[in-house]
This record gives C-alpha cells, structure tokens and sequence, in this order.
C-alpha cells in the first residue's frame, strides 16, 4: 500500500507541474471540487483454465473523487470506486469446490481531463457552467478479491481514459455522467453531483466602473452640463440605472430620467443611460460592461443585455449616429491587436444591427493599442485599456 501511494504521489505532482505551466486568462479562478456519483460497471473476470465461466457481468457500484481546476481548460483529480461484483460459475460437466463465487472491483486512480467543447462556448468552459464536455486520461490501481475464490491480481497498475459531460446546475453546484474504462475487464459509467468551492464570477475583460459612489447615484445631467458636454464620469454611469432624484422644476416624469415630461424631448428613454438638458440619451465614452472572451470578438452574455439596452435608446432616438471604438491593450503584436479591435468593433456594430438600429448610423473604428487610458504595467490597467467607446455623431 505505501508504494501505491507513492507512486500516486509521484504521478500527481507530474500532472500538476505540467498542467500549472499552462498560460491562463488573466479571469479565470482555480477552484476545487468534490463529487459523489453512483452507476453501473461491466465487469469481465479472466476465469482462464479455471474451470469457471463467466455468469454475471454487471454489477451496482459508487465513485468518490476530488479535484482541482487548474486552467480554463486542463484540470485533475483522483478518484476512488467501488464497482460491483462479477459472478462466475462452474462450467458444463465440472464440479468445482465453491460451485459458484463472486469476483468484486475496487480502483484508485489520478486522472487530469481536458475541457474541449462547451455548448455555450469559451467563456462558459472558463466558468465551468452550461453543458461541458472533457477528456479523461491517466493512471489506476484496479483491486479484485472474493471471499470465497481463490484470485490471481494479475496487474496492480493500467492506464485509464474516459470520457465527461457536465452541466453547471447553479454557481458550484454540477450534474456530471462520466464513461470510463479502467481495464480491458472493468468499465464503469456513473451519474452524480460535483461541488466546486469559490465563486464561479470570473469578472469581466473590459473596464470596470471607476465612478466613485457618491457619483453613481447622483442625479443624471441636467442643463447644467450642456447637450454637448459629457464628462467621463457621466458616460461611465451610462451603465448604472439612474435614481430617483428631484426634477428641476415640477412635473410628472414618465421615464423617471430627472426631466419633466413637459421639457422631456425624449419621453421614453431606456432606464440605465444618462440624458441631456432635453432629457435624450448622451451617446458618449466607454461602455461599461462590453466585454469579449479573451483573445476573440466574441460577446460575452453580459455584454449582450448590455447592447440590447443600448440598441433600445438608439431606436428611440433615430436622429443620433454613433462612432463605435474598439481599444485593446499592449499584450500582443500591434498588427494582431488592430485587427482584433477592427472585429470587435464590427461585432458590436452587427448586434447593435440586428437588434433594430439602422447600419448608417453605426461606424465601427479600430485603434488597436494606441490609445491607452492606463498603465498596460498592470492586469488592472490592461482590464482598462481593452474597452468599446462610443462617439456621438450628430
């Protein structure tokens, strides 16, 4: 048993050593699982010239494992299963002493697993959500005895693979079914329950709101500000849905957006976007929550609502045209991070598109990594720099 366990051991830290040099996306979280599953294994004692045949095959049996999220994509975990009993009995025209024995199965194994595919794409494989689909490989010890038979263990040690589905039930709570083939006579397929420890909220690749409190509840510009004359910080809490503050003179206020349906020109602005004196919406630097997975132009599902929010008010304001301005930061060559920003500021433009926006009053613009708003030193600062402006063009 201590050599098992030693050489459990060894392979453990070979997995972790070669999986740990893996690059990972600045979001994604290292977290730990454990899980508990039950299911049927098919199971082929070598009965040899034993004089016993093969009975039963299949038999009920649990598996135990724990894990650890290594990558977006590579993870390992050992595991522990009871998988039944196979039933052998004395062949024709033999009479054997026990007439009939069962042969049970037990293995221990460390396995790391690839996540290939996931239904809701790359980002959902970062989070380890929706419909996830990975590889399993590694090494095993398979165990047989009976309490009646006299067993031979042939081989202590095989290699194993396998094949995983799970579904991200909740924020750490999985549904996995696993298919796995310890040895050419033991294979095992189970259903159970994963429990990942930590937060599955790996944050966003854009810029992150740095308004500070006070200013993310005040009141949304009025004629002080001008139609003209938006602020960072008033653009910045384009995201934020506004509060309820005082007009500037009485009045009912149907869109509640601070200006009185009688000066109102925009009567039915979409809740969450600053408005001007006239009380329409100010199409006017970063867009907060506009995200893509890493590397790609692929939007984020935060970053939809986000763009359906924005393409409402456009619809409601028919008048306006946007420039929309893609950054990246530095990480990268400076032709591959033109040309990323050039897609996703395409990628914004056909969703804002397609949600009901006339393509005329959209122009994309790429600017690569030549326009830095903060140091590209830190993951705080790139998180910054990698945003989609827009430019009001009246």
């Amino acid at each position: 048993m201590t050599m098992r366990i030693a050489c459990f051991l060894s392979v453990l830290v070979a997995i972790v050593m070669a999986l740990a040099s893996h690059p990972v996306r600045a979001e994604f979280q290292q977290r730990y699982y454990v899980g508990l599953s039950g299911g049927v294994s098919l199971l082929s004692p070598d009965t040899g010239d034993s004089g016993y045949v093969l009975d039963e095959d299949q038999g009920t049996g649990f598996k135990v494992l724990a894990g650890w999220d290594i990558t977006e994509r590579w993870s390992v975990e050992g595991h522990y299963a009871e998988l039944g009993d196979a039933t052998v009995i004395e062949g024709d025209g033999l009479v054997l002493n026990p007439p009939t024995g069962d042969v049970s199965y037990s293995t221990l194994g460390l396995v790391g697993l690839y996540h290939f595919y996931n239904l809701n794409g790359g980002k959902a494989i970062v989070e380890r959500s929706g419909l996830d689909v990975f590889l399993r490989a590694g090494v095993g010890s398979l165990d047989t005895g009976s309490e009646t038979l006299l067993i031979e263990q042939l081989e202590d040690f095989h290699l194993m693979v396998g094949l995983g589905v799970e579904y991200g039930w909740s924020r750490n709570l999985g549904l996995r079914l696993d298919i796995d083939y310890f040895d050419e006579d033991a294979q095992f397929v189970s259903l159970g329950a994963i429990w990942r420890f930590g937060s599955r909220d790996t944050g966003t690749t854009n810029r992150r709101a740095t308004t500070p409190p006070a200013a993310e509840t005040s009141a949304p510009a009025t004629a002080a500000s001008g139609s003209n004359g938006a602020s960072p910080s008033a653009a910045s809490s384009q995201s934020i849905p506004p509060t309820a503050a005082p007009s500037v003179s009485r009045g009912r206020d149907s869109d509640r957006d601070g200006v009185p349906d009688n000066r109102d020109a925009c009567p039915s602005t979409v809740p969450g976007f600053s408005v001007d004196s006239r009380g329409c919406p100010l199409f006017e630097g970063p867009l907060d929550g506009v995200a893509f997975v890493s590397g790609s132009a692929e939007l984020t599902p935060t970053a939809r609502r986000r763009l359906d929010r924005l393409a409402d008010s456009l619809v409601r304001s028919p008048t306006i045209s946007v420039a929309i301005m893609a950054h990246t930061d530095n990480q990268g060559s400076a032709q591959v991070n033109l040309q990323l920003s050039r897609q996703r500021a395409l990628t914004v433009a056909r969703y804002l598109a397609s949600r009901g926006v006339r393509g005329e009053r959209l122009k994309p613009e790429a600017y690569g990594e030549s326009k830095p708003i903060a140091s590209n030193a830190t993951e705080a600062g790139r998180q910054q720099n990698r945003r989609i402006e827009l430019r009001t063009l009246r």
